[in-house]
């Protein structure tokens, strides 16, 4: 078994690097392999749709198909 921890932090090395170095130390030393994934420093495009409403919550005025890339 593999599990991979992403790191969503901007600081790459901070805390939450900290905290998911020793969650991942704790799975290796039970025999689990694990891998920390730096993703907080890359660009992401986000889908915040509402199913039930069928628009953004975050942009009501958006047709619910049109891409929502206000991440440069």
């Amino acid at each position: 078994m593999k599990v991979l921890l992403l790191n969503g932090s901007a600081n790459q090395k901070g805390n939450t690097f900290t905290a998911l170095s020793e969650i991942a130390g704790q799975l290796e030393k039970n025999g689990i392999e694990a891998e920390i994934m730096q993703l907080g420093n890359k660009p992401v495009r986000a889908v915040a749709i509402c199913r039930r409403g069928g628009a953004s919550a975050a942009y009501p005025e958006r047709e619910p198909w049109q891409p929502m890339n206000f991440i440069r």
